[in-house]
């Protein structure tokens, strides 16, 4: 949900989760993608065309389609995806029925009042300019979600500083929720890129990356207690 090359390995995260679903099979009509997409053109990026998840790693900016840029986003768009409600400026939204199992993954900057859509910067986190998205505004999106039958199971992964403050907002039935860190504590980066000069990566989404990659079969609860020793 952020910007700019400063903010590198958020970008980066969420490339390599979508290009792992891809991988997997799971078509772009199936995936809505949100993102900046200001990295491989960015005259701050060294190797133009390639975005990287680890140091001298695989380019991951191969065949990837963007649906929306968060900055263009506000939190009553956010729920409109959510929700199904699509519209000419909302195009692209879930289909989701009682059936569907749904994967959100968030990844940016976060502060206690929870997420901002297009923030630049870590300073900016608390800033009346950008769209905010509430624990609450989430809690209650995948309520209502539930009350009309929008979902089976839902897994949301939240990388970010404070990303707990979204724990105890989320309480609709079958939702499961991993964070990078507490509600007191930020999320740290990972895999210092020399060739790029930046962090290619978020601790957390790496080793999350690292282990649901891999072509074995993971309990949650294994994947939890193997990210928290991490």
């Amino acid at each position: 949900l952020s910007s700019g090359f400063d903010n590198y390995r958020h970008q980066s995260d969420a490339l390599a989760q979508y290009q792992l679903f891809k991988a997997r099979g799971v078509p772009d009509d199936h995936i809505i993608m949100i993102g900046a997409d200001d990295l491989a053109s960015s005259p701050s990026n060294r190797l133009p065309g390639v975005i990287r998840n680890a140091p001298s790693g695989a380019n991951l900016y191969s065949d990837v389609v963007y649906d929306y840029d968060p900055s263009d986003l506000t939190i009553s768009h956010f729920k409109a995806i959510l929700k199904g409600d699509s519209s000419d400026e909302l195009p692209e939204v879930l289909h989701s029925t009682t059936g569907s199992n749904i994967f959100i993954y968030l990844v940016g900057h976060g502060g206690r009042r929870g997420l901002p859509f297009g923030v630049g910067g870590a300073e900016e986190v608390e800033s009346s300019s950008y769209s905010m998205l509430s624990p609450d505004q989430l809690g209650g999106a995948l309520q209502d979600m539930y009350d009309d039958e929008q979902y089976r199971r839902v897994f949301v992964v939240i990388e970010a500083c404070h990303a707990g403050v979204f724990k105890d907002a989320i309480t609709a039935p079958g939702v499961l929720l991993f964070t990078a860190a507490n509600a007191h504590e930020s999320s740290f980066s990972y895999g210092y890129d020399e060739e790029i000069e930046s962090w290619v990566a978020d601790q957390f989404s790496f080793q999350y990356m690292a282990r649901v990659s891999q072509e074995i079969t993971y309990t949650f609860q294994d994947l939890y207690n193997e990210l928290y020793l991490s």
